[in-house]
């Protein structure tokens, strides 16, 4: 991207700081701008960050959309999470749920994100084929309640776990199985199927950590088969599904997300139909400037609609509930002021977990687990709208 490009898809980072100093962001705070802290998983692995090769100029031809790109105004929504069988005074219930529907529903907000537990779903009796257990009527339940209240469903579904030891051969079969029996299941009700869940640092088949392993060619072989095979069971049952699959995109992992997510994408062909990217710039500015960029540039390799499946800052350790209010906000808004604007932003997330174990998860929610607002949740919220009339062609340009 030149200059020029990459001036009119991002903010200035005088306009980013004094943004930050309006929602008072302390002097101390801003003038640690690129402080990465240690996550819930390594920065990087003994072999130093992943390095991808430089992508072709363009995408092969099977991997970019044939369809014009609407002009529709950005749209936001929230994750959340949902268990049947939580654990003890784990706020994660259905009833919890519910609440969290209402409340993004009530601000006006269009998209809901989660995912299954499919261990909860599956009968752990008969693993012979993709078998309900009793308790999946309790996620029935959820689905009707998000879709009767107006919210996009945006579904992130991972494959049986209890096929991570099977052969490649039987583990496809569960997966076309498992997909489209789900598809079955929620016909019509899904707006965006997620296959698989940030692949390029979880292992889809063992959910196991490494950063490198896209670079094995045994491992994204089977990975671009696996999310191949899925999308096609999904479409084969409901062909108007959307599917898309994710990347990672934290700034402690130092990757390069472009080369990355070309490396990626270019395999999938059309199996999928937008780009997803979780987004996790923390308090680095230069980083927050670059959000544009990056939408701007898959949206136009691929000519596919680019959604934020995450963007988060975790109150939990060196960030406070101030700095989850600035950074955020700034993040949005580089979004919002983009030339080329994601078709939506989900937040990562509504409501803080309260678990067994108190770690850096359970801490991404705009508000505290007994639904008290923290110091971000008004500013960002104010931000998740958009005036309609003020997305035109010369903003949002489509590839």
């Amino acid at each position: 991207m030149d200059d020029a490009s990459r001036e009119g898809n991002s903010l200035s980072r005088r306009d980013l700081l004094k943004r930050g100093a309006v929602l008072g962001l302390g002097a101390a705070a801003l003038g640690v701008l690129y402080k990465t802290r240690d996550k819930w998983m390594p920065e990087t692995s003994p072999q130093g960050p992943p390095h991808f090769p430089e992508p072709p100029p363009a995408a092969p031809e099977s991997a970019v959309a044939k369809e014009p790109l609407q002009e529709v105004p950005t749209e936001f929504g929230f994750n959340t999470h949902m268990f049947v069988n939580p654990a003890e005074n784990d706020n994660q219930t259905l009833e919890a749920f519910k609440q969290n529907v209402d409340q993004i529903a009530g601000m006006g907000q269009k998209w809901i994100r989660f995912n299954f537990s499919e261990w909860e779903i599956l009968s752990p009796s008969d693993t012979s084929g993709i078998h309900w257990a009793d308790t999946v009527t309790q996620y029935d339940e959820a689905v009707d309640y998000a879709k009767d209240a107006g919210l996009n469903i945006f579904f992130v579904a991972t494959p049986p776990s209890f096929a991570r030891d099977y052969a490649f051969d039987e583990y496809k079969t569960v997966v076309n199985e498992y997909y489209g029996t789900l598809a079955e299941r929620y016909r019509g009700k899904i707006d965006v199927w997620q296959i698989c869940n940030e692949p390029d640092i979880h292992n889809f088949q063992t959910y196991g950590v490494n950063l490198h392993q896209l670079l094995d060619e045994d491992y994204i072989d089977q990975l671009t088969e696996v999310i191949k095979i899925a999308s096609s069971a999904i479409k084969t049952v409901d062909p108007e599904a959307k599917t898309t699959a994710n990347l990672d995109n934290w700034i402690g992992h130092r990757t390069d997300l472009m080369k990355k997510g070309s490396y990626f994408y270019d395999r999938l062909g059309d199996a999928i139909d937008l780009i997803t990217l979780d987004l996790y710039p923390e308090n680095n500015i230069g980083e927050i400037e670059r959000l544009p960029e990056y939408v701007s540039y898959f949206e136009k390799r691929y000519n596919k609609p680019v959604f934020i499946g995450e963007l988060g800052l975790s109150t939990y350790g060196q960030f406070s509930e101030y700095d989850q209010a600035a950074y955020l906000s700034m993040a949005i808004d580089a979004l919002k002021d983009g030339r080329t604007q994601p078709r939506a932003i989900l937040i990562y997330k509504l409501t803080d977990s309260v678990t067994q174990e108190d770690n850096v998860f359970n801490h991404f929610g705009l508000q505290g687990p007994d639904g008290t607002p923290k110091k971000a949740f008004q500013p960002v919220v104010d931000r998740m709208q958009i005036d309609e009339e003020e997305v035109t062609p010369e903003k949002k340009i489509a590839a």
